[in-house]
């Protein structure tokens, strides 16, 4: 009898926890599981997405996106360098400026404020800034390396096809550095200050401390900032697209998955194709999301 009403305590545990799961899990299917199935089914259709005749070609799509597509290889490798961009600069100036910032500091809540402003900006404002502060005529930027005597450095930084893709990789991880900063800033405050006056009496430099103890023991931090880093800056769209619009002089050297699946879709008319190259963006993301998470908690340490 005890065992049946422990049973049965159990399940009514579980039923009530399911009800309260249940609006997220139908949230979660209608808005994020039922659009992938739908864009998988596309992707096998040659269709223009303007009638109902939809002709089914298979796997035709991918077979001509994998072998027979320049475009697509272009793209997805600026894609790779755009990610490998965002990820170095983002990080390395997020965690520059929370290890200033975890420390007491007059004014230090002031500066955390400042720093996570532009991530509430939206990317339009964001892109319409930079787009002037870029101007290889006015802009603030070549007035700035006037002014210092670095005129040597001075270009037209959208307009060229070597520095274009770049300058937009800045903007992204210029809107948020201050989002993985506040990961920074949370990870440090976790580290027990014990471990730093220990290595204190070992006499252990900054460096070394930084290298063996802060390092080490901020790894989830890292892998939760290089994990958002990366699947964001893989579906950029709006960035490029408005800085670098389709058919300008540098459209073609900053195209990504995002802007190439629009031209496809739209431009071009072939939305069962472009549901391919979405789909495949969608595989390369999780691909590289697993094994990052896999790689930083192969390095877990604990304390």
């Amino acid at each position: 009898m005890r065992r049946l009403s422990l049973t049965s305590e159990r399940d009514r545990r579980n039923i009530i926890l399911l009800l309260f799961t249940l609006p997220a899990l139908v949230i979660y299917t209608a808005f994020f599981l039922l659009p992938i199935v739908g864009n998988a089914y596309l992707s096998l259709f040659d269709w223009n997405g303007g009638n109902t005749k939809m002709r089914f070609v298979g796997l035709d799509n991918f077979i001509r996106l994998l072998t027979d597509d320049k475009e697509f290889a272009s793209a997805l490798w600026h894609n790779a360098v755009y990610m490998v961009t965002v990820v170095l600069i983002q990080l390395t100036l997020a965690l520059i400026f929370a290890l200033i910032l975890a420390k007491k500091l007059w004014g230090g809540n002031f500066f955390k404020t400042i720093f996570l402003l532009p991530v509430v900006l939206s990317n339009v404002t964001l892109a319409l800034v930079w787009s002037y502060m870029f101007d290889p005529m006015n802009g603030f930027l070549n007035s700035l390396l006037q002014s210092t005597g670095l005129s040597f450095l001075t270009r037209n930084w959208l307009g060229d096809p070597g520095t274009a893709l770049f300058s937009i990789a800045f903007v992204n991880s210029w809107q948020y550095v201050g989002y993985s900063m506040v990961i920074f800033i949370a990870g440090l405050l976790t580290i027990p200050e014990s471990l730093y006056e220990a290595a204190d009496i070992d006499g252990a430099s900054r460096f070394r401390k930084f290298i063996h103890v802060t390092v080490p023991l901020l790894m989830p931090a890292i892998m939760m900032n290089v994990v958002l880093a990366t699947t964001g800056s893989l579906k950029v769209f709006d960035l490029i697209y408005i800085i670098t619009p389709p058919g300008g002089p540098v459209s073609s050297s900053t195209e990504v998955l995002g802007t190439l699946i629009y031209k496809i879709g739209f431009t071009y008319g072939e939305m069962g194709y472009a549901s391919a190259v979405s789909l495949v963006l969608l595989i390369v993301i999780m691909i590289v999301g697993f094994v990052q998470i896999r790689l930083f908690r192969a390095k877990d340490i604990g304390y």
